[in-house]
């Protein structure tokens, strides 16, 4: 699932209309516009920068996943909308925190959460970060809970649903 990652630090007053509008912007445009070829383009060349070759570094990353099949997950991730939205910051406030869980709850089938990352450091200078989720609320898991779907009706069936012969006659030449 293509994943959306929006870091700022809680002291930024930008963080919670401005940066919500801009996340959404981003998703909007990524969900409207699935450029994979610039996307892998992008991966290729970033990859470069960090390993000499990016086809091991993405096998890596895939475990063993064919990368083709990958990409075309992506793709198809994007083409209907399912995106993870993360906010992250040092402290998520409580303004932030409403409007994620909102969001999270209403907007199917993107995935909108914070991430606050508390740090805690000892006196010897030993740094801890401490995350916590905000957003995957109850109602947000049954908002995106699957419903399964009845069988798909057999022609046969959907023919007698239509009563009289004459009725069944006319389906049948629709169809042909």
């Amino acid at each position: 699932m293509p994943v959306l990652v929006e870091v700022k630090r809680a002291d930024d007053t930008r963080i919670r209309r401005e940066v919500v509008a801009q996340m959404l912007d981003y998703a909007a445009n990524c969900v409207a516009y699935p450029p994979i070829d610039r996307i892998i383009s992008l991966f290729t060349q970033n990859a470069r920068e960090v390993s000499k070759d990016h086809d091991a570094l993405l096998a890596d990353f895939l475990e063993g996943e064919d990368a083709e099949s990958f990409w075309r997950r992506v793709e198809a991730n994007l083409r209907a909308g399912r995106v993870r939205l993360v906010f992250v910051a040092d402290r998520i406030p409580v303004t932030l925190r409403r409007i994620v869980e909102f969001l999270n709850e209403q907007m199917r089938p993107a995935e909108v959460l914070a991430l606050e990352l508390d740090q805690f450091a000892t006196s010897s200078g030993v740094r801890t970060l401490v995350p916590h989720l905000i957003g995957n609320t109850q109602r947000a898991q049954v908002a995106k809970s699957v419903q399964s779907s009845p069988p798909p009706t057999s022609e046969a069936e959907l023919l007698d649903g239509f009563g009289s012969d004459e009725k069944r006659g006319v389906a049948n030449q629709l169809t042909a």
